[in-house]
């Protein structure tokens, strides 16, 4: 028992020991004088060198301006002329207009004349229409596919013949109905042409008749 009550005896100085160092170190921090702190730094501003400085803007003259407005105003564009259309009737005024000349006066027919030429074809026509004819149906044929259906006719065709004796023109003036009938008359026709005729003292009209029948 006796050696418990030294142990504690000397735990207890120990912690009073320990205790005691702590406070004597805490007041001896406390009482050293603190160092001042190093003197203010004082800063000085100058408010007249902030401010900018004015600069002297020169004004433009008036001749200067105008200078300018003058290159930067746009150029008129150049206005092409439009030349009118002219007229028919303008053309036909600027040309000079010459003065029509009087036909001169036909020398006037006489009726005995026409008469005679008249009389003339006639008798042509009497002499030499069988002539011509028979030349005419020498060259005639009969279309086969007319003899196969049984068409029959007539067709009228009218000659022009010249004073030299050659077939001038050839037309039908009455047809028969059936086609291959009057292109059968034509090529009868035609195969004049080159041929000699008989000569009449002027040109000559004839109206011969090809008949197409069947036996």
């Amino acid at each position: 028992m006796t050696w418990l009550k030294t142990n504690e005896s000397k735990g207890m100085f120990l912690s009073l020991l320990i205790h005691s160092t702590l406070l004597t170190a805490l007041l001896m921090s406390n009482d050293k004088p603190m160092k001042l702190a190093d003197k203010e730094k004082t800063v000085s501003i100058d408010l007249i060198s902030c401010h900018p400085k004015k600069q002297n803007i020169e004004k433009p003259k008036p001749e200067s301006i105008k200078k300018i407005v003058e290159k930067h105003k746009p150029k008129p564009k150049p206005i092409k002329k439009i030349e009118k259309p002219v007229k028919k009737e303008e053309i036909i005024e600027q040309k000079k207009i010459e003065p029509i000349q009087p036909k001169k006066p036909l020398k006037p027919v006489k009726t005995n004349q026409i008469k005679d030429t008249h009389k003339q074809q006639q008798a042509f026509v009497k002499t030499n229409f069988t002539i011509i004819r028979d030349m005419v149906l020498s060259n005639l044929s009969y279309p086969n596919i007319a003899k196969r259906m049984g068409w029959q006719g007539v067709v009228e065709v009218k000659l022009i013949i010249s004073s030299s004796g050659k077939l001038l023109e050839y037309s039908i003036t009455k047809s028969s109905g059936k086609k291959h009938l009057d292109k059968a008359a034509l090529k009868a026709v035609k195969s004049m042409y080159g041929k000699e005729l008989p000569k009449p003292n002027s040109r000559t009209t004839i109206l011969l008749p090809i008949a197409f029948r069947l036996n």
